[in-house]
Parts: C-alpha cells; structure tokens; sequence
C-alpha cells in the first residue's frame, strides 16, 4: 500500500461577481493561470503529481507532503495579492498500483469534441467532503497529515498554525479549530492592500449573507496567530507604533462595535488579537490599557465583562500557555475599576 496527499479547493466569491461578466472572467482566468504558473513547487524533488482544474476548482494529488503545502501556500499568496480567495483541503490517502485518482478525457476532434475529467477513484470523494467542511478562507489540513514523523520535516512544522472557523451557522458560538499553512502578510507585497481587501470583501459577504461572511474570520485568525514579529504600543498615544498593520486595523475595528457587529466570527478575530497581545513582548501595563479598551462601553469585548462564561476559551489557548485565567483576572479588574467604583466613589 502507497500513500499519497490529495487537496481540492475552490475560488470563493465567483457566484457574488459573476454577475460582473469582465470580473468573473478575468477573475478565472487569473485563477488558472496562476494554478499553472505555481506548479514548479509541485516538480521539486522529481515528485510525482497530478493536477485538474475546470471553472473555479481544481483537483491537486502529490506523492510528497512537503510539495503539495508548498504549492498550496504559493498559491494561496499569490492569488491574495490579486485580492483574490480559495477554500482547500488536504487529505492522506492509500492507493494500491495507479497513483492518478482522475485524468483527463477528450473524445472527438475540430468542433465537436468532448473534454472532461475522468474520477478513478472514490478517494475523490473524501476530499470533496473534506473541502466542503471546511467553512474558511485557506487550507485545512487532515489531522492524520500531522503525525510525529512529517513534523521532524522543520519545513512542515515551522509551516503550520492554528485557526479557527465557524463550522455551524445556526450556532455561530461553536467554532472548530483547525490546521492551516501560516499566513504571513509581511512578506507579501502591499500588506495594508491586501488586509484592506480581506476586510471589504468581509463586509461584502457579510451583507449578501452570514453563511457566506464567516469565512473571513479564518484567515484573520491565520494572520494573527501567524506573526511573530515584536510589538510596539506607545502609553502616551494609545496605538500602535512600527508594528505590523493587522494590530493598527483589528485594534481600530474592535472599538467599534455598532459598524463592526455585521461581521459573522469577529469577535473570535478579536480574541485571537488579545491573545497575541498576552503572548508578546508588550509590558504588563500595555497588555492591561489593551484590555480595559477592548472592553470599554462600544466595544466588541464589552458585553464579556458580565457573562465571562460566553468568553471562547479556545481563542486564548496556544500550545504552551493558557491566557483564559489573565483575562478573566483583567475583566474583573476592569468592572472595579470602571463599575464598582463609579457607584462606590462617594463613601
């Protein structure tokens, strides 16, 4: 028995701009090229592959793990710099002698031809369910990919980060973690270019629907939990200084509640933000104004100051530390600060 990783993805937003028949085209023929121009990565290392892609999705299987993330990532960024957004997954699969689960067929010739993709497999259809679960922006990868042997490959572990998405929109409280490839937005070109289109394309989808805005909260969470760069927040200013945009944009957003309450999932964006703040290099003191703002009457945090049970616990987890206990222990300093001793201040 052979293993080999299979990914299907799909680009998002076509049936909101295919009304717009220049975008939609343009838009298409962008994602085709591009799924053409990357497969280099694929070819690293004399790997075996196979790629389909018809309309707004491809097919992509590989015999080597590292190959397909990486084709996968290059993609993906690429694709954002034209403000553009797929939806993937990947799985591991077994296959006996023919590694090709689909190959292309065309019968006839001139003007009366027929062209289509072949499934050899019903492995397809693992993948196309994978896929279909996943309900963010970027790559969701199989559990089972991640065994102790593929993370002694550094290239895979250092490539990893957790995220989160909305799998239930009846239940917009409940959200599934999962493992994507990090998404570092400082090393792309246009950084505030591209978050400013995630955000507008967030809003965008978030009034068509908020089946469809839940998705964006994804790629957010990818950004945050993706840097690691230093952080810098001047006391006297109130904001950030020489620090990456994501903080200056998600800081300014969350302070306002009333405009940014449309958007499905980013309160979860939010806390994702808190704790990357708890696990910097910022000062005790720093981390505490963050706070009180990111509770302050109008903000997104504000109604968690009563009901610290509703607070997604999950968000303020990371590998190696726990910042649930820090911000309940900030929210109850805040309500003695701000509520008790409001009404307490003429004794």
């Amino acid at each position: 028995m052979n293993i080999k990783f299979m990914a299907f993805f799909d680009l998002l937003g076509t049936k909101s701009f295919s009304s717009d028949e220049d975008n939609y085209f343009e838009s298409i023929n962008i994602f085709r090229s591009r799924i053409i121009d990357n497969v280099p990565y694929l070819q690293e290392n004399n790997n075996l592959y196979n790629i389909s892609f018809f309309s707004d999705c491809c097919y992509v299987e590989s015999k080597n793990l590292a190959s397909i993330l990486s084709y996968l990532e290059n993609l993906r960024d690429d694709l954002i710099s034209k403000h553009l957004f797929f939806n993937a997954a990947v799985i591991k699969v077994n296959y006996n002698d023919n590694f090709s689960s689909f190959e292309t067929t065309e019968k006839g010739d001139n003007d009366k031809k027929v062209v289509g993709t072949l499934f050899k497999s019903n492995i397809i259809s693992e993948v196309y369910n994978a896929q279909k679960n996943f309900k963010g922006i970027g790559i969701w990868i199989d559990p089972k990919i991640l065994t102790s042997d593929s993370l002694k490959d550094k290239n895979i572990k250092d490539k990893i980060v957790t995220s989160f998405f909305i799998d239930n929109i009846e239940n917009t409280m409940h959200i599934s973690r999962y493992t994507d490839i990090k998404l570092i937005l400082r090393g792309l070109n246009l950084e505030k270019g591209c978050l400013n289109s995630i955000i507008k394309s967030y809003f965008f989808a978030c009034c068509e629907t908020p089946r469809a805005g839940r998705y964006y909260s994804s790629i957010l969470i990818n950004i945050i939990n993706s840097d690691s760069s230093d952080i810098h927040w001047s006391i006297k200013s109130e904001r950030f200084e020489n620090t990456s945009y994501i903080y200056e944009l998600i800081f300014d957003m969350l302070q306002d509640k009333q405009q940014y309450s449309i958007l499905t999932g980013f309160e979860y964006v939010a806390f994702a933000f808190i704790n990357r703040i708890y696990n910097s290099n910022l000062d005790k003191v720093s981390k505490i104004k963050i706070t009180q703002i990111f509770l302050k009457e109008g903000s997104i945090g504000n109604k968690y100051i009563t009901d610290l049970d509703q607070i997604p616990v999950e968000l303020l987890r990371s590998n190696d530390k726990d910042n649930v206990d820090l911000f309940k222990n900030f929210c109850r300093q805040f309500i003695l600060t701000n509520k008790v001793a409001k009404y307490t201040s003429h004794d």
